[in-house]
Formats: structure tokens, C-alpha cells, sequence
């Protein structure tokens, strides 16, 4: 059986204590990072989303009220932009288990936050409704999964930090 220890420095050396319970608790350190990568996803995606200026065109449309509103839409390759918000309130995430974590429109939610129909249309690219337009991918979610592979590590680190340090039972 393989022992895991905890590495620290006091002055020039270098002490090696070994970890109780280490392989329980590496998933549960890995669990940890998921629910955190899947707080700090919906929250980067959703004030994305919600970001202005956007690039693309203007349009001029009426709220519910009847009032004229200007909307600016997001270019190809964007982030879309809101325009109702039912998409981007439809994010959400899952951490099944400390090998698997879901995170797009509607994972972990019943019906109160589905997700809309037109979800896969704008993240992805589709033709929509008018079979001579079509709609390019304004990724969102692949946008904002590509920015957080820098913060994995660190929340990763964190996680260990919290798993192994803050509860300490070293033999």
C-alpha cells in the first residue's frame, strides 16, 4: 500500500509526515473542486452573458410594456447576448461523482428553469426558424470553459489545502 505524505519546510529541512486517510479523502478533495469550478463556471458565464457592449447588430424591439428598447446583439464567436434571460438563467451544473461534474442549460434543474428551445441553436449554430438565415455559434459556454481551465489548478489546490490541512490527522 502506498503512503502519502505532507512536505514542509522549517529552516534548510525538509519534514515528511505522512497523511491518514489520504486515498478517502483525495475524492473528496476532487468533489470539492467541482461544486467550486461549477459555482465559479455559472457565475463567469452568466455576467458574460450579461456583459456590454456587445459587437453585433442593433435592433430596435418592444418590451412587454410596449416601450421601444434597444437591443445590440453578440457577433459570431461571442458570448450571446440577453435578451429575455431564459437561457441564461437555465444554466446550471451537477457533480455526480469525483470522476464526473455536468455544467451547460438545464443540467441539474426540473422544469422551473429548463432550458429554452433555442439553447443548442445559439450555442452551437443552426438554422432557425427562417430556413434561409442561419444562426452562428455565439459559445457561451464553450467561451467560458476554455477561460477556466487556468483556475483548475488553483481551486484544485485549495480544495487539498481544506481536505488535508484544515483537518489535520497526521499520524
Amino acid at each position: 500500500m502506498s503512503q502519502i505524505f505532507l512536505v514542509s519546510q522549517h529552516g534548510l529541512d525538509l519534514i515528511f509526515e505522512p497523511l491518514v486517510n489520504a486515498p478517502e479523502r483525495v475524492p473528496k478533495a476532487i468533489r470539492h473542486t467541482w461544486f467550486e469550478l461549477g459555482k465559479y463556471l455559472k457565475t463567469k458565464t452568466s455576467a458574460d452573458i450579461l456583459r456590454k457592449p456587445k459587437s453585433g447588430r442593433t435592433y430596435y424591439r418592444r418590451d412587454k410594456a410596449g416601450r421601444r428598447r434597444v437591443h445590440v446583439a453578440s457577433k459570431a464567436g461571442e458570448t450571446h447576448a440577453n435578451m429575455t434571460g431564459a437561457l441564461r438563467r437555465s444554466l446550471s451544473w451537477k457533480v455526480y461523482s469525483f470522476q464526473k461534474m455536468g455544467f451547460g442549460y438545464g443540467v441539474s434543474t426540473g422544469m422551473a428553469k429548463r432550458t429554452p428551445i433555442y439553447g443548442a441553436a445559439i450555442e452551437f449554430g443552426k438554422r432557425w426558424e427562417n430556413p434561409t438565415r442561419e444562426i452562428k455559434p455565439r459559445p457561451s459556454i464553450g467561451n467560458n470553459i476554455k477561460k477556466a481551465e487556468s483556475v483548475w489548478d488553483k481551486l484544485f489546490e485549495d480544495q487539498m489545502e481544506v481536505v488535508f490541512l484544515r483537518n489535520k490527522s497526521i499520524i
